[in-house]
């Protein structure tokens, strides 16, 4: 049996041991995140109010003596994969699902996905670390545990396969591919059989009119320009705000409360407005009042780098777009455009139309919605990267490090092997 071979199977066990671990991780991080503290005292106002001051609290504290350790997320997975030895920190792990735990728990307005990959990808790779593997197999342990982190979380394993293509991968390689396929799959059956919530989306029947592409590119065409906008303002808090860190957080803090004044709702995760946008009626100025305030304290949250992710955002404000826009437009059914403006937001912020199709599809079981949310996702990403001109999330944190993933040692790598096969 050759080197080769003999690497493969022991990536492929150390993948499944990944997979195992990070479910139960993810379990424990989703059934933290949902105590929701500000929810359980709502009925007090002082406590209600003061749920973000008191996380900015406990960020702060946990940034002034782990501060070291403050790089994660997402583009902590993408930075992994693409540079330096392979290897990820237990210690980034560990202050990935602190921070995240407290963020999310507390009421800001950030995302669980960016998270759960990082603590998945993470935990496949310290895994790898300790059977000695190399570099290589290491980047293949990232983002198998970053598909298994999004398939446990979700029960999607053919989006997760995808989303780590497009977002961390970049590049087909047949062998990465055959593994983050086993990892999604083998991670969502584990996450179904503990128990872990299901993701699932109940959409009324949907038959598709070609009628409807004029309509669906208006709405592609909006949520493209609405994420290049809230790319913007990331970037603008990030960049141009005069405050340290702890300056950040109490900002965000401030802007969180002053949006809780709407509800409950627009705080936090928001899948409870998600539910309502899916299931219920309003009227268009409640529709967007919620879109302008989640619009703004998401970009003012990612952008003072809270802890958290993007996804979870990017999916709420499509969701709140899309219902905005089927009032606009007559005899429209508003699920239809909530799902495709999900889509749509969700690949143009992160650049992976065909993830946001997949997992839209993915969590109703409709594969009629499969072409419009093509449609929806596709202007959205060109909308925002070729006419609005502006990196996707991922890219533009990097950037900030001064990193750019064309630059990539990984990807040169695989386009030399190919030249030479």
């Amino acid at each position: 049996m050759s080197h080769h071979e003999i690497g493969f199977k022991r990536t492929l066990f150390v993948s499944l041991l990944g997979c195992l671990a990070t479910a139960v991780l993810v379990m424990v991080f989703r059934y933290l995140i949902e105590i929701e503290f500000f929810v359980n005292n709502s009925s007090n106002l002082w406590l209600y109010f003061s749920s973000p001051f008191i996380g900015a609290l406990l960020l702060i504290v946990l940034f002034k003596f782990f501060n070291k350790y403050s790089k994660s997320g997402l583009p902590m997975v993408v930075m992994g994969f693409h540079f330096g030895d392979g290897k990820m920190g237990l210690g980034n792990l560990i202050f990935q699902f602190v921070g995240a735990t407290i963020s999310l728990m507390f009421g800001f307005a950030v995302g669980a996905v960016g998270p759960a990959l990082h603590i998945g990808a993470a935990c496949s790779n310290v895994i790898g670390q300790h059977f000695l593997l190399d570099a290589s197999r290491l980047r293949q342990l990232t983002a198998c545990g970053a598909a298994a982190a999004m398939a446990a979380l979700f029960h999607t394993p053919i989006t997760a396969i995808f989303f780590a293509q497009e977002t961390i991968v970049r590049r087909f390689q047949l062998q990465t591919f055959i593994l983050m396929s086993l990892s999604a799959v083998v991670a969502a059956w584990i996450a179904r059989q503990m128990g872990v919530y299901e993701f699932h989306i109940e959409s009324h029947s949907f038959s598709y009119q070609l009628t409807l592409v004029p309509e669906l590119i208006l709405l592609g065409i909006i949520c493209g320009v609405l994420a290049s906008f809230l790319l913007k303002m990331v970037r603008l808090t990030a960049d141009r705000l005069p405050f340290p860190y702890w300056g950040k957080f109490i900002l965000a803090a401030s802007a969180t409360a002053l949006a809780a004044v709407a509800g409950d709702e627009v705080i936090g995760i928001g899948n409870h407005l998600l539910e309502k946008m899916l299931y219920g009626e309003f009227t268009s100025t409640l529709i967007l009042l919620w879109l302008v305030a989640r619009f703004f304290i998401s970009a003012i949250a990612i952008g003072s780098a809270i802890p958290g992710g993007a996804l979870g955002p990017s999916l709420l404000l499509g969701a709140l777009t899309g219902h905005l826009v089927s009032l606009w437009l007559p005899n429209e059914a508003p699920q239809v455009f909530v799902l495709v403006g999900m889509s749509a937001f969700f690949g143009a912020v992160l650049k992976s139309p065909i993830a946001a199709t997949l997992m839209v599809v993915e969590t109703t079981a409709d594969l009629n919605l499969a072409f419009p949310c093509l449609i929806g996702a596709g202007v959205a990403s060109y909308v925002q990267h070729k006419l609005m001109s502006e990196r996707n999330l991922i890219e533009l944190l990097l950037a900030r490090q001064n990193i750019l993933i064309k630059n990539s040692p990984t990807l040169a790598n695989i386009k030399q092997k190919k030249m030479l096969d």
